[in-house]
C-alpha cells in the first residue's frame, strides 16, 4: 500500500513537472512571438522610410528638368513667351528660323504669333482669324475639319486646342492669349504639330503645358 502510495505521488509529481515545463515552453514561445512581432514591425517600418525616402521626382518634374528652353523674344517680342521643349524635338518658326534639333528632330512644333483686337478668344482667333485677316495669316486651312477641342487655361492664360483633319493628314493645334495688350491689340501665339505618334503628342502635351508669357 505504502508502495502504490509513493507510485501515485511521484506521478503526481511527473505531471505537475510536466505541466508546468509545458507551461514554460508556452510562455518562452508567446514571448519570442511577441518580439518577432515587434521585429518585423520594426524592419517593416524601416523599409517603407527608406522606400520613401528614395522615392523619384515627380514624372513630369524628371521629364521637363533637362530640356532646353526657348524665348519669343527676338520674332515677336510683344508676345514674350517662353516653353520648355525637349532638346531633340525642333521650333520651326515659318520663313523666320528654326531651334533645337533641325537637322534629325523627332519632333517638329510650328509656331506663329498673331495680333488682334483684345475681344477675342484663343478659340475665336483660330476660327476667324482665316476670315479676319487672310487665309495665309492662321487659323485652319479652307477644307480643315475640326475632330476635337476644348478650351482651358495654362498657367493662367485663355487656350484653345484642338485636334484637326486636313488634306496632309492629321495636325494638333493649341492658340494662348497673351496676358498684355499691344496698343489696341493682343498677341496670340499659335502650336501646331503633326503626329500621330502617343508618346509625341504626350511630349507635346508637356511642352504646351510649360508655356508662360513673362511680365
Amino acid at each position: 500500500m505504502r508502495r502504490r502510495d509513493h507510485q501515485s505521488g511521484f506521478g503526481t509529481v511527473k505531471i505537475v513537472l510536466i505541466v508546468f515545463v509545458i507551461a514554460a515552453l508556452s510562455v518562452t514561445g508567446l514571448v519570442l512571438f511577441q518580439h518577432h512581432k515587434q521585429d518585423s514591425a520594426r524592419n517593416s517600418a524601416a523599409t517603407s522610410t527608406t522606400q520613401t525616402s528614395t522615392q523619384p521626382q515627380s514624372t513630369v518634374t524628371q521629364s521637363t528638368q533637362d530640356w532646353n528652353t526657348y524665348n519669343d523674344t527676338g520674332y515677336a517680342a510683344a508676345s514674350g513667351i517662353s516653353i520648355k521643349y525637349p532638346s531633340d524635338w525642333q521650333i520651326n518658326i515659318p520663313h523666320v528660323k528654326k531651334v533645337g534639333n533641325t537637322k534629325n528632330p523627332t519632333a517638329v512644333i510650328n509656331e506663329r504669333v498673331v495680333f488682334l483686337p483684345s475681344s477675342e478668344t484663343p478659340q475665336e482667333e483660330w476660327n476667324t482669324c482665316a476670315t479676319n485677316v487672310s487665309a495665309d495669316a492662321c487659323g485652319a486651312a479652307p477644307g480643315d475639319k475640326t475632330l476635337s477641342s476644348k478650351e482651358f487655361t495654362i498657367n493662367g492664360l485663355a487656350a484653345y486646342a484642338a485636334t484637326m483633319q486636313g488634306s496632309n493628314g492629321i495636325y494638333h493645334v493649341t492658340v494662348i492669349r497673351g496676358n498684355h495688350s499691344t496698343s489696341d491689340v493682343i498677341p496670340f501665339v499659335e502650336f501646331t504639330t503633326t503626329t500621330s505618334d502617343k508618346a509625341a503628342l504626350s511630349t507635346y502635351a508637356a511642352i504646351i503645358a510649360s508655356a508662360t508669357f513673362p511680365n
